[in-house]
């Protein structure tokens, strides 16, 4: 298979929300984490935190890989390797060399992605991994036996995934730290009392150490980059316009702090790291088109605290397209919110939402089928619009790859 022939299988897998066969795949091809691992869980901002820890622990002179869920239509851009996306020539060997056994045991794209990365990581020597979960928790192919990880960071809890994960935040919230091993410490954002109660129980439970992410100060935009004050690191910049991507900072610096007596890093290489992190995805800006990768209640509202500073003072509209589990009786309203309008569309892949799947909102927002003509279309009568695209994680991801 070449590059595209790849990537055109895994899109085509099915998701699935279990791991008896890649329990079985892991056995027989002996899988194993490679290296000390830094496990990152959440409904939010697990691949912003997971990027900047990365980005640190590099800058800082560690051998460092990084597994993120952001697999669709590009899995290149999921599995790096001190900063360095894996080569199309090394992913394609890697796949080819277990593809028999990913269809013996009808593996998941997430899967085969999982086991691609820590074969890599073992290849390049690394010394410590970040890997970002997919659902989260012990159901997560990430989480592998014999795991030596040393920190979990649980970035957020949302309503998500709840015919798998639970019905409210604290059954979610312990289905996402579930993973929790060899006393490892959990470093985790700020939940309300009962949650937080059911996450020390359960931490207690396995000898590990809760931590509560402590506040950050002073947050200001300067020239398209947010800059704050996190406790003795003062003046640290992101290079980007989201706010919400403070916080995800902070978690980083906070877990690199964590994992300093065996991976140090000064605080220039925690400057160095942070400034120098790009995440595709998110506010990602090509000239009057904006890309967000926002895809539940929770990002959604992020998104729309951002929308004064993405907009420049023009009018914004909207070009989405969902998945069909995805709650977009809530996203729609909330961007409707700041946007002038918004056109629903759909795209390539599984599990994806076509105008049925929008007909309750057929009333409300129009539907064009072809996602390219519709961008077409709303750039022909709004030109001075900023046009924003979002919804989905690989709707972004399939019109990043088809805009010229």
């Amino acid at each position: 298979m070449n590059k595209e022939e790849i990537f055109s299988y895994l899109n085509e897998l099915p998701l699935r929300y279990d791991r008896e066969a890649f329990d079985k795949f892991a056995r027989k091809s002996k899988l194993r984490t490679p290296c000390p691992s830094v496990h990152v869980v959440g409904s939010n901002g697990k691949t912003a935190t997971a990027s900047y820890l990365s980005a640190i622990l590099a800058a800082g002179g560690h051998k460092t890989g990084l597994l993120t869920n952001d697999i669709y239509f590009n899995p290149l851009g999921a599995i790096s390797f001190n900063n360095v996306s894996i080569g199309e020539q090394e992913f394609a060997s890697l796949f080819e060399d277990s593809r028999k056994l990913y269809e013996k045991y009808g593996l998941s794209r997430w899967e085969i992605l999982v086991d691609i990365a820590l074969r890599f990581f073992k290849e390049m020597g690394a010394e410590i991994i970040v890997l970002e979960s997919s659902l989260g928790g012990e159901m997560d192919a990430s989480f592998l036996e014999d795991d030596d990880m040393r920190l979990l960071v649980l970035t957020s809890v949302g309503l998500e995934h709840t015919e798998y994960l639970g019905t409210t935040i604290s059954q979610i919230a312990l289905n996402k730290i579930s993973g929790l091993s060899n006393e490892a410490p959990l470093l985790t954002c700020e939940l309300e009392e009962d949650t937080l109660n059911v996450v020390r129980d359960y931490a207690r439970d396995v000898n590990s150490d809760v931590v509560i992410a402590d506040a950050y100060h002073h947050q200001h935009l300067v020239q398209g980059r947010f800059h704050f004050d996190f406790g003795e690191y003062k003046d640290m910049m992101i290079p980007s316009e989201a706010e919400f991507l403070v916080k995800d900072a902070c978690l980083a610096i906070q877990a690199a702090s964590m994992l300093d007596k065996q991976f140090p890093v000064s605080k220039e290489s925690v400057f160095n790291g942070l400034s120098s992190c790009i995440l595709p995805g998110i506010l990602e800006r090509r000239g009057n088109i904006v890309f967000d990768n926002a895809d539940n209640p929770d990002s959604v509202n992020a998104l729309l605290r951002s929308f004064q500073t993405l907009s420049e003072g023009k009018p914004i509209q909207i070009l989405f397209a969902s998945e069909k589990d995805k709650n977009i009786a809530v996203m729609l309203p909330t961007l409707g919110n700041g946007a002038e309008n918004i056109t629903l569309t759909t795209y390539p892949g599984k599990n994806v939402r076509d105008e049925k799947g929008f007909f309750l909102y057929s009333g409300d927002y129009p539907f064009v089928s072809d996602p390219l003509v519709a961008l077409n279309q709303i750039e022909e009568a709004h030109p001075e619009a900023t046009i924003l695209i979002t919804g989905s994680k690989a709707f972004v991801g399939y019109m990043k790859e088809h805009i010229q």
